[in-house]
């Protein structure tokens, strides 16, 4: 079994729900959270949520 921390450096995840949409970009071996936005739902076109922070 592969471990995900030996394949990628960094984990996007994003969680939708009806009113808003959060997206959190964290390092895979230690979770420290690299950036996070949370935008409500059709504000924001998808293609237009670009990198945020460093």
């Amino acid at each position: 079994m592969t471990i995900l921390t030996d394949v990628v450096d960094v984990v996007i995840g994003v969680d939708t729900h009806v009113d808003t949409h959060t997206a959190a970009a964290v390092v895979a071996g230690t979770g420290a959270v690299l950036g996070q936005i949370t935008v409500a739902t059709g504000s924001v076109p998808s293609s237009s949520v670009k990198r945020q922070g460093p």
